[in-house]
C-alpha cells in the first residue's frame, strides 16, 4: 500500500475517508494488487501451495490456483494475543470496470482463523471495554477503525457475519453491556433487532445509539468530528 503512488485509486479513497499514513500503518493495512498471480506464483515456486490455500490465501480450484484477493485493500484481522489470524479484503470503489463483485471478502474458515470466536478490534479494545464497562458493536471493520480514531476505543465488529454466541461469551468476560451501532438503514435495523436477543438471552444489558438520514457509524464519525459519545 505504502509503495503505491498517492494518486492510485485505493489511496485516493483511504485519504478520501481521513486515513493518514499513520493511521494506515496503526491498522495494519495493505493493498492487493489486480493481479491472479501476484502471491501464488511466489507461494507455489517456496513449495507453500497447501498451507497458503488452508489458510485463505490462494483459492484453489479444478486444479487451477489463483490469488483469493485482487485489487482489494487488505484489513488485517487480530487474534486476542495480536497474532494476526485472516484477511479481509475491501474492493477500491470506481475500479470494478462494470463488474458485479461483492463490497467485502472476508477470510475464510482455516486452522487459525475462526470467525465464531472473533471479534475485529478485540485485540485493541479489550482495556478500553473492561475500563468503560460497555462496548461499542458496529458492523463494518473500517466502522471500528474510525470509532477507535474517534478515543471510542472500546469499538468492535462481528468480521462481517452474524454474530454468534460463542462470540457473546468472549465478549462476556470483559462486560455486560453492549451497545449497538448499526447503519440506520433497513438492513441495519433488522440486524440490531436480532442481536438484542440475542445478548439479552445472554444476560447483557443492551442500549442502541440512533442514526438518521441512512448514515453508518464512520460516516457519522467523520461528519460530526464525534471525540465521545455516552451510552
Amino acid at each position: 500500500l505504502f509503495s503505491l503512488p498517492d494518486n492510485a485509486p485505493a489511496k485516493e479513497y483511504l485519504q478520501g475517508r481521513g486515513y493518514t499514513p499513520e493511521r494506515m500503518r496503526e491498522w495494519s493495512l495493505g493493498f492487493a494488487p489486480d493481479d491472479w498471480k501476484y502471491l501464488t506464483t511466489p507461494i507455489i515456486n517456496m513449495g507453500k501451495h497447501e498451507p497458503a490455500v488452508g489458510c485463505g490465501l490462494l483459492y484453489s480450484q479444478s486444479g487451477k490456483t489463483w490469488d483469493f484477493n485482487r485489487n482489494r485493500i487488505i484489513i488485517t484481522i487480530h487474534d486476542l494475543n495480536g497474532t494476526i489470524v485472516g484477511l479481509a479484503g475491501r474492493i477500491v470503489p470506481g475500479t470494478e470496470d462494470g463488474k458485479k463483485q461483492v463490497k467485502y471478502m472476508n477470510p475464510c474458515e482455516s486452522p487459525i482463523y475462526h470467525k465464531k470466536k472473533l471479534w475485529y478490534g478485540m485485540w485493541q479494545a479489550q482495556k478500553a471495554i473492561r475500563e468503560a464497562d460497555f462496548a461499542y458493536i458496529v458492523e463494518g471493520y473500517m466502522d471500528v477503525q474510525s470509532m477507535h480514531d474517534a478515543d471510542l476505543c472500546n469499538t468492535i465488529a462481528s468480521c462481517g457475519t452474524e454474530i454468534d454466541e460463542l462470540q457473546v461469551k468472549l465478549l462476556k468476560r470483559y462486560t455486560e453491556h453492549a451497545v449497538l451501532f448499526y447503519d440506520s438503514d433497513t438492513a441495519g435495523l433488522d440486524k440490531a433487532m436480532k442481536q438484542i436477543n440475542l445478548f439479552l438471552k445472554s444476560g447483557f444489558k443492551v442500549s442502541v445509539v440512533e442514526l438518521s438520514n441512512g448514515q453508518d457509524p464512520d460516516e457519522f464519525i467523520r461528519e460530526n468530528h464525534f471525540k465521545k459519545l455516552t451510552a
